[in-house]
């Protein structure tokens, strides 16, 4: 059964409701949501939630049911619509959800409200949020999916306090291919044997591909960093039935109208 547990940060007088589900995943409450994120607005002397705003947030992160004062929304989620709360209050918000509450709810199965003395609560170093406020931006303009920005921050603080808030962010379920792993997959290859992200790419480019497809997601290699495109699953299915349809061709033509030669294992 599911149960639910409401939590109240005697710092900041937030109150939040939190749902541990059957599979032991966490669900939040969208209106305490809302709210943390300061997404309200005040009328005669009230204060209420913007619903609007969180539905249009949640339609552009790929969730459609619309969501009320009585809904729950699944942790995943939540921290992608934390990408897009931008002020000090929801970051604290998040912060203490996703690194005291939470953490606490999944391992001991509830959460104690720690004392202002208590020596085992995490310290984060004021330049640590700076800059995992500077990485958040720089990737949101740059366009990265939230769920992967969230995981950048996390890391960040990991590698920075060594404390990790364990968030399941990512699951084995969610395959995700770049250009190379695509030809890997389907054994396209150069004429050297090696896999060949141009003629893959060249392949996808003549697709017809939806924006829920493809995902922007950070890399750093050898010492470089940046922002790739990495696709879907459906798109491998794609791409094989493309190669099906036209027998594996040996000469595929690019965006460009350049000739890429292809050899396959």
């Amino acid at each position: 059964m599911n149960e639910l547990k409401v939590f109240k940060n005697a710092e900041t007088g937030i109150q939040v409701r939190v749902m541990e589900n059957e599979d032991r995943s966490i669900s939040i409450n969208a209106e305490d949501t809302a709210r943390g994120f300061g997404w309200t607005q005040e009328k005669n002397g009230k204060t209420y939630v913007k619903w609007e705003r969180i539905n249009e947030f949640c339609r552009q992160l790929g969730f459609s049911p619309q969501v009320g004062k009585d809904d729950y929304i699944p942790e995943p989620l939540f921290y992608r619509l934390g990408m897009k709360a931008n002020n000090e209050a929801a970051n604290n918000y998040q912060n203490w959800l996703a690194f005291e509450v939470i953490p606490s709810i999944r391992k001991t199965g509830s959460y104690e409200t720690p004392k202002k003395e208590a020596a085992h609560k995490v310290q984060i170093p004021s330049p640590v949020n700076t800059a995992a406020k500077i990485l958040k931006d720089t990737y949101a303009d740059a366009g990265v999916d939230p769920m992967f920005i969230a995981v950048a921050v996390n890391n960040l603080y990991k590698e920075s306090t060594g404390y990790d808030s364990g968030i399941p962010l990512l699951t084995e379920e969610a395959h995700l291919y770049d250009k190379t792993a695509i030809a890997e997959k389907f054994g396209i290859c150069s004429k050297s044997g090696k896999p060949h992200p141009q003629a893959a790419g060249a392949i996808i480019s003549k697709l017809e591909i939806s924006a829920d497809e493809c995902v922007n997601t950070p890399y750093n290699r050898n010492g470089h960093s940046g922002v790739d495109v990495q696709y879907k699953e459906s798109v491998c299915g794609k791409v094989e039935e493309w190669l099906n349809y036209h027998g594996y061709p040996t000469e595929i033509t690019s965006e460009s109208g350049k000739k890429l030669n292809v050899t396959y294992k």
